[in-house]
């Protein structure tokens, strides 16, 4: 039967200096293995998908910004004929 100590220690051994360095950085300097020890597993578990949730969030807005809505913008009716629409233009 594994046990929750058996458990913590698993994924304590895993850790690299970046993922102190990024522990740090998304936890404001709460280590995992404090998570870990003072809220157990359920906890650590639960803030590492939310860890994953904000990471996947920051990369799709990047694509939005970067990619989709540049392509949006320029392929509205009559950008193509004045490119002055792009640049806020239509504010006027």
């Amino acid at each position: 039967m594994v046990t929750e100590s058996s458990l913590c220690s698993k994924i304590l051994q895993k850790s690299s200096t970046w993922r102190k360095i990024r522990n740090n950085i998304w936890t404001m300097g709460i280590s995992d293995e404090q998570i870990l020890q003072e809220r157990g597993i359920d906890a650590y578990q639960y803030l590492l998908f939310q860890r994953y949730l904000i990471g996947l969030l920051a990369i799709m807005s990047v694509n939005a910004i970067l990619l989709i809505l540049p392509i949006n913008i320029y392929s509205n009716s009559g950008m193509c004929c004045n490119p002055s629409l792009f640049f806020f233009g239509f504010l006027k």
